[in-house]
């Protein structure tokens, strides 16, 4: 089966992608539509964020590209939950990296 998604960038397709991958998930596996947004734009990020996905750094990059910027709490709130879900792991060296379901978009 194939699936037609109209999209008119890559953070849109990220989104829509990672909410067609919780739907497959169980009800405590889904992810809501804001958790999405924000871990596409985590996603979304440039290549030198490649390795540190979700330091310092790239967090105040993604807070700040909200129109009304995200909180400290917020943002460790919504990556708290993404990384109960599933959607964000800690690797080998106990550093916070997405999935490798997650990788794979």
């Amino acid at each position: 089966m194939k699936a037609i998604v109209k999209v008119s960038s890559s953070k849109d397709f990220l989104v829509k992608a990672l909410m067609l991958l919780s739907n497959l998930q169980s009800p405590e596996g889904r992810i809501t539509m804001s958790e999405a947004e924000i871990l596409s734009r985590f996603m979304d990020l440039p290549l030198k964020f490649k390795h540190f996905r979700f330091d310092r750094q790239a967090r105040s990059l993604v807070a700040s590209s909200y129109k009304e910027p995200l909180g400290h709490q917020a943002m460790s709130n919504r990556i708290l939950s993404l990384t109960r879900k599933g959607y964000i792991v800690k690797g080998e060296d106990r550093i916070l990296v997405p999935s490798p379901a997650v990788q794979r978009l």
